[in-house]
């Protein structure tokens, strides 16, 4: 083997995806401000009571079966155009459909987290909101700069931060809270858009695909793999669940308390303590 074959292999090897990026990657794509405040979750499953239970179940199994899908074929072709990944090459027209959709959704996602910024740390540290989006705007941009391999180098830091948050807040409300009885409703009234707690979940899982979409098929080409994307999938799905749970299941307990909250999760770390609620934060 000559020494450039040697150093070509060397670098590929570096620059191999491993199960543990994988799986970070996978649950950072959902861990947004709109979740990990409480505020999607509530909308899109706490409202329905047990059955907002059943739909995140539902969701963590459809998001790990096509993330799965999505990542093999994009390594199987190497093909990380989201629109060819989706959409057969000989149907450019509904490429082109998808593609805008798609950048509409991303559009949007990219609006609700210096957003979500802005309510932080207004409601935190009263900052004016402007100043607040637009600090985590430039982060975000700074972010972009660094492709794929910082996008994971950011996932592997606040992934398992906001895991162990979650979980000692949704622990330490049990204990220092007075929950409600969790009730069943498939019908709620909150948003007229999600009436039903089946369409609520469909909805969420369209909207959440399609960030994992952006994030997952760049890196698929460099796994080396199949079995390594259907490990890192499941470990992540696992990892989502238990931060699905922590959050979801004290939002549907003290709903009552939270009723128009902004940033539900924030509210319900405060009324454990003050000086909780700016950890969290």
């Amino acid at each position: 083997m000559s020494k450039n074959d040697h150093d070509s292999k060397a670098r590929a090897s570096s620059n191999d995806i491993s199960r543990s990026q994988i799986a970070m990657a996978f649950t950072g794509s959902f861990l947004g401000a709109g979740f990990v405040s409480g505020q999607e979750l509530t909308q899109f499953f706490a409202v329905f009571g047990s059955y907002g239970l059943l739909g995140m179940v539902a969701a963590v199994l459809m998001l790990l079966t096509l993330s799965i899908l999505v990542m093999r074929v994009a390594r199987r072709t190497g093909i990380i155009e989201f629109g060819k990944i989706v959409v057969k090459q000989e149907m450019p027209w509904l490429r082109a459909i998808f593609g805008v959709v798609f950048i509409l959704f991303l559009f949007g996602v990219v609006v609700v987290m210096p957003a979500g910024a802005g309510a932080l740390l207004n409601q935190v540290f009263g900052l004016p909101k402007i100043w607040g989006s637009a600090l985590m705007a430039v982060c975000l941009a700074l972010l972009g700069l660094w492709e794929a391999q910082g996008v994971l180098n950011v996932f592997r830091i606040t992934v398992p931060c906001l895991i162990v948050m979650a979980l000692i807040t949704s622990v330490l409300s049990f204990f220092c809270l007075e929950g409600n009885e969790v009730v069943a409703r498939p019908f709620s009234g909150a948003n007229p858009l999600l009436g039903n707690w089946l369409f609520a979940t469909i909805a969420f899982i369209s909207y959440n695909m399609m960030v994992a979409i952006s994030i997952l098929v760049p890196i698929a080409p460099d796994v080396e793999a199949e079995k390594t994307i259907d490990e890192g999938i499941f470990q992540g799905a696992v990892q989502l669940l238990v931060v699905f749970v922590c959050i979801l299941l004290p939002l549907i307990m003290h709903e009552t308390m939270l009723t128009g909250a902004q940033l539900p999760m924030l509210m319900l770390a405060e009324s454990i303590a003050p000086v909780w609620g700016i950890v969290y934060a």
